[in-house]
């Protein structure tokens, strides 16, 4: 990420529906935010990336493609930092029951 400039910090927040057309959606409103900051191109191509896949498993293993879960989506940006957040409304997990090792 390039020196900031006076970037004020601002919160963006988008409720979408559980659809592929809104992977694209989310994709296009974080890099938005992530060109405002002016993030290089190669960073610019590897948040497009986490999005996309952070959104496909909010809409297909989350959600389930169900017409009546949505998928929040919250850009917080600040001088120094992009916070992005994706949260489907599917069951979700046990952590604990993960094997040893894969998270931390």
């Amino acid at each position: 990420m390039a020196e900031q400039d006076a970037v004020e910090a601002r919160t963006v927040d988008k409720v979408l529906d559980s659809t592929l057309e809104s992977v694209d959606s989310a994709e296009k409103a974080v890099l938005r935010e992530a060109q405002h900051l002016r993030f290089n191109d190669d960073d610019l191509h590897k948040i497009g990336m986490s999005v996309r896949e952070s959104m496909v498993n909010a809409v297909v293993h989350g959600n389930r493609y169900s017409a009546r879960k949505k998928v929040r989506l919250t850009i917080s940006q600040r001088p120094d930092r992009l916070v992005v957040v994706i949260a489907d409304e599917g069951a979700g997990f046990d952590v604990g029951s993960l094997p040893v090792g894969v998270c931390t």
